[in-house]
């Protein structure tokens, strides 16, 4: 899903399961420590077979803290490509993105279809749709203030340096950034 830049995938997070094979043998695969090298990664086959070969009763997996400050962010560029080069640019600079999705110009149009069907607003603020452009959705995890503004700090600068946060000069020279939004409120960010 959407966390998978942060935490990795479903695969990455099991760290043993319990299965029963169509046969009706149990299979116990992988451990219950961090690093295991032997033989086949039967664990991982297993869990991307989503239940094709057989059916799991039990799995041990990760834990990762919940976090106490989440921030949320949005931001429209004119092409696919310049969103694209902007979480390129993310990942190169290890900004820990907890969230990354990208919507296409297609995609927002049918999502601002959908908002305009439904008699409501995007958000609580009477927004009734978005631009019609790719779209990046993120979402910045910390445990303090600080280092989340920091991350959204370092990601708007990545986004505007890369053609998002506002595609017309006059935005840009007015130093709005009428295409980065910020949400730190869970309210605003549903």
């Amino acid at each position: 899903g959407t966390t998978a830049v942060k935490y990795g995938t479903m695969r990455s997070n099991i760290h043993s399961l319990t299965t029963i094979l169509p046969n009706g043998t149990i299979a116990h695969c992988g451990s219950n420590t961090l690093k295991s090298s032997a033989g086949y990664d039967v664990t991982s086959l297993m869990t991307g077979s989503e239940g094709t070969l057989g059916i799991i009763t039990s799995i041990a997996v990760k834990l990762h803290p919940i976090p106490t400050h989440v921030v949320a962010a949005i931001c429209s560029f004119d092409t696919v490509q310049e969103a694209a080069n902007a979480v390129t640019m993310m990942k190169m600079c290890d900004v820990p993105v907890a969230r990354c999705e990208l919507l296409d110009g297609t995609s927002v149009a049918a999502f601002n279809n959908y908002v305009s069907r439904q008699g409501s607003g995007s958000s609580g603020s009477g927004e009734t749709s978005m631009p019609v452009k790719p779209t990046l959705f993120l979402e910045f995890t910390g445990h303090s203030e600080t280092s989340v503004q920091e991350q959204v700090d370092a990601t708007k600068a990545i986004c505007i340096d890369c053609g998002g946060g506002g595609s017309s000069n006059e935005e840009k020279n007015n130093n709005q950034d009428l295409s980065f939004k910020i949400a730190t409120s869970e309210s605003e960010r549903k």
